[in-house]
């Protein structure tokens, strides 16, 4: 007898993306450093693992890109009041503008898990600007008691 055991992760920070010109697929990407500079380590779609990319439901013309930091997490258990945001996060939130900005990025999707297992796991989705990232961020906090889920998925609206 085969036992299949579900496949899970944590600590995962992802942003997905469609270009706005199907002929920049294999273009440069600006703004990967910033992520860097706050210690995040750069996952290229290729090399990222079949079952994120499964429990994000990637779709065919989406190119998805982890920033690997697995301690990035606690950020959120220490966030306390909406509007004061750990530093952490609010270069992350900075970071991630720049990025969609300087690429003129589409069908931006931002995930944030702190535990992803299907059939187990809860998930929050909503859609914001990019000026309101932080705002929808302050859903993962511990502290937020308006709506809570083990991970986040936000749809960029432009």
């Amino acid at each position: 007898m085969t036992i299949i055991r579900n496949e899970n992760f944590d600590c995962t920070q992802i942003i997905s993306f469609a270009f706005s010109d199907e002929d920049d697929v294999d273009r440069t990407l600006y703004g990967l450093d910033d992520f860097i500079k706050l210690g995040f380590t750069i996952v290229f779609d290729k090399n990222i693992r079949r079952v994120k990319k499964d429990y994000f439901h990637k779709k065919d013309n989406e190119i998805f890109i982890e920033f690997e930091n697995k301690e990035f997490i606690g950020e959120f258990d220490d966030w306390l009041i909406q509007r004061e945001a750990p530093k952490l996060i609010d270069d992350y939130c900075s970071a991630v503008i720049n990025f969609i900005e300087r690429n003129n990025l589409t069908d931006v999707r931002i995930f944030i898990s702190s535990f992803s297992e299907n059939g187990k796991s809860s998930d929050i989705e909503v859609s914001s600007t990019i000026s309101d990232l932080k705002e929808k961020l302050f859903l993962m906090s511990k502290n937020n008691f308006d709506e809570w889920g083990d991970n986040i998925i936000i749809n960029i609206m432009k």
